[in-house]
């Protein structure tokens, strides 16, 4: 059975959102029904994507990404590679990614 969202009775909302019954579909539902629109934007002075969030009671949040440069990749270290080749050899995937999260390293993109 989902999870009710009752601002009412007290329900914090991070509660619900963190809980691990609560599904990515009623998380897509209270996003919708939270924002009304995203508005994109360029920034070429900064080189940002500047997004504009207009969220359904009126505020708005102004978020600002880097933006990537023709030719530019994140690809992950060729270290961490070369460990990643010698540990599937003697590791299953689950013991080697936390090898590599318990050593804070992360891929190109930043991701644990």
């Amino acid at each position: 059975m989902p999870i009710q969202l009752c601002w009412r009775s007290g329900l914090k909302f991070k509660t619900v959102w963190d809980a691990p019954t609560t599904d990515a579909r009623l998380k897509k539902r209270v996003v919708r029904t939270l924002i009304y629109e995203i508005v994109a934007n360029i920034d070429d002075a900064t080189s940002e994507i500047v997004l504009i969030v207009h969220w359904v009671g009126g505020v708005h949040s102004e978020i600002r990404l880097p933006k990537r440069r023709r030719g530019q990749r994140n690809s992950t270290s060729a270290d961490i590679i070369h460990a990643v080749r010698q540990l599937v050899l003697i590791a299953s995937d689950d013991l080697i990614a936390g090898l590599l999260n318990r050593n804070g390293l992360k891929t190109g993109n930043g991701n644990r």
